[in-house]
């Protein structure tokens, strides 16, 4: 908004005045503080765009952190089950070998 009224200013400074007549207008100065005002804009932009996407990576890195923590303690639960189904399998072969289902009916034990 700012770089408009610049340039209408100048325009209707020169409509005023005129060619060569009325008082010089100093380009110089008026390029430089348009020039001051577009490097503020843009730097207030920039500071704006850095500070959403900030805001939008808090959520997501406690989100990847609590998926972190759920994987890993899974992963200790599943290691668990395995080693306990390892050893109840291993105990379960060791029964079915066992001689005394070898050398009697299985009908004496049933009721």
């Amino acid at each position: 908004m700012a770089v408009c009224g610049y340039f209408f200013i100048a325009y209707f400074a020169f409509i005023q005045y005129g060619k060569g007549r009325g008082p010089k207008i100093n380009w110089k100065n008026h390029f430089i503080e348009l020039l001051v005002v577009i490097i503020g804009i843009s730097i207030a932009f920039s500071l704006n765009n850095w500070k959403e996407s900030s805001k939008d990576k808090k959520p997501e890195k406690r989100y990847l952190q609590n998926l972190l923590s759920g994987l890993e303690r899974y992963t200790k639960q599943l290691t668990r089950l395995r080693d306990t189904s390892a050893y109840v399998l291993k105990m379960n072969k060791g029964f079915l070998n066992d001689n005394f289902f070898r050398n009697r009916s299985y009908s004496a034990y049933y009721f």
